[in-house]
């Protein structure tokens, strides 16, 4: 189910990503991507724990907390 998960979440970021950049601008709020991508990288990382790969799986959730981060200051910037 996991590995699923990491096939189908990172062809919707490079969907969304090449529709935006080659067609037609994408109106989404780039919180939206960047959840994706934090999802992404999060299930990455799981994925990566799974397999006993602790330095990789850990740079993945890191990452992924970084994007969270990020994502809640700029909301809470953008509500005061």
């Amino acid at each position: 189910m996991l590995r699923k998960v990491n096939i189908v979440l990172p062809a919707i970021v490079l969907g969304l990503g090449l529709y935006h950049f080659l067609i037609n601008p994408v109106d989404w709020p780039i919180e939206v991507l960047f959840s994706l991508v934090a999802l992404m990288f999060f299930f990455l990382g799981l994925e990566e724990l799974r397999e006993r790969k602790k330095l990789r799986g850990g740079v993945y959730i890191f990452t992924s907390l970084v994007l969270v981060t990020g994502m809640v200051v700029d909301l809470v910037r953008e509500t005061m």
